[in-house]
């Protein structure tokens, strides 16, 4: 069972990609281990900016 459901997933990439931080750094300052935030990241094909913004827009998520 996910802990993250995927809306969350997908707002948890948004504000990665938007960060400039490293996986690393954003997963600390969030409390998400490593390795749960790296399995999202990696689920998702390591996406930039714009194939998170087309996710958020198929999922109908605002951007916030």
């Amino acid at each position: 069972m996910s802990h993250y459901n995927e809306s969350e997933k997908i707002l948890l990439l948004h504000q990665y990609v938007t960060s400039g931080l490293t996986l690393h750094e954003f997963s600390s300052r969030h409390g998400i281990p490593l390795s749960t935030f790296h399995r999202i990241y990696t689920e998702y094909g390591s996406p930039d900016v714009s194939s998170v913004a087309y996710l958020m827009k198929k999922e109908d998520i605002p951007d916030t």
